[in-house]
């Protein structure tokens, strides 16, 4: 999982200083491409797949076929 606000990632100083509670954005990296993401996405229960991150909701999306 790659969050800023954990202790043994490079920007977790800035956050401290910048945040009071972090942030509720994470992401992932999962081996084994695309179909591997889409498995990992369709496997959830409560978080719903979308391309709108301004949303309030739990969401995923996979940016490398939702953007550009």
């Amino acid at each position: 999982m790659i969050y800023p606000g954990r202790d043994d990632r490079p920007q977790a100083d800035i956050v401290k200083k910048q945040m009071r509670g972090g942030s509720t954005l994470a992401a992932f990296e999962l081996a084994g491409g695309k179909e591997a993401a889409f498995s990992f996405c369709n496997a959830l229960d409560i978080v719903k797949i979308s391309n709108n991150l301004g949303d309030a909701e739990s969401i995923i999306c996979h940016p490398a076929t939702t953007t550009h």
